[in-house]
């Protein structure tokens, strides 16, 4: 009895264990797989990790017109693929200027684009001055002051952005595309406008800010994809965790 009684309670504690255990099928890919996962650094992907993430920002003390540019070689080979840019200028008492953008440095590389959106812009009149703002700065404009929409509107490009092995298909969709081979991921500018005679303050982030994300790219030769994995923070500084190509086989 006492024979069976300790069998049971091994056969117990195994099966308990096993149904514990993360199966491999459970976790959604296979790292030796050759199929390729958005997303995943598996075995049907070339690529490379950060840790800790490079980092391309601006100094406050660099000067008034300014930018920092750094160069990713996504095939190893001897041609630069991917520029990004971090750019910011200040004429002081008049604008502050800042951007965050990345692009394809011979037009090889595409990005995975989503639909137009148009961000309506609004002027703030007072007593003794007005602003002039877009919807996305959320701008408040002072009770004693009245608000009203301008007759034109911000162009801003959504960029579709995925997690994990998530899969958006351009083709079926027809909002979405790779025609972006140069693309803004955050802007900003402040200032007095002379036209108007007025302050203003456009404000756009067309990432996700201070979020992780993977944006998508694909070879417009080779028809390879493949992702970049980034943060950006406000508007001064991107934030690589890495990147990586679908191995052609």
């Amino acid at each position: 009895m006492k024979n069976i009684a300790a069998l049971s309670f091994i056969l117990i504690t195994v099966l308990l264990l096993s149904g514990c255990r993360k199966k491999e099928e459970d976790l959604g890919y296979n790292p030796n797989s050759t199929e390729f996962r958005f997303g995943y650094y598996n075995a049907a992907v070339e690529g490379q990790l950060f840790d800790p993430p490079r980092r391309i920002f601006i100094s406050n003390a660099q000067g008034e017109h300014s930018e920092k540019v750094d160069s990713l070689n996504l095939d190893k080979d001897t041609i630069v693929d991917l520029l990004l840019r971090v750019t910011n200028l200040v004429v002081p008492g008049e604008l502050q200027s800042q951007g965050l953008s990345i692009e394809s440095f011979f037009g090889l590389y595409a990005f995975q684009t989503g639909p137009i959106l148009f961000d309506t812009v609004y002027q703030c009149i007072g007593p003794d001055s007005s602003f002039i703002y877009n919807r996305a700065s959320h701008y408040t404009c002072p009770a004693n002051h009245q608000d009203t929409a301008l007759k034109f509107n911000i162009v801003q490009q959504a960029i579709s952005y995925q997690f994990g092995d998530a899969i958006l298909d351009a083709d079926s969709d027809p909002n979405v595309g790779w025609d972006n081979r140069s693309l803004s991921l955050s802007t900003y500018s402040a200032g007095f406008d002379r036209n108007f005679n007025s302050h203003f303050r456009y404000e756009n982030f067309i990432v996700p800010n201070r979020k992780k994300i993977y944006l998508a790219i694909e070879n417009q030769l080779t028809g390879q994809l493949g992702w970049l994995h980034l943060q950006i923070i406000d508007h001064s500084e991107i934030q690589l965790y890495g990147y990586a190509l679908e191995k052609l086989f």
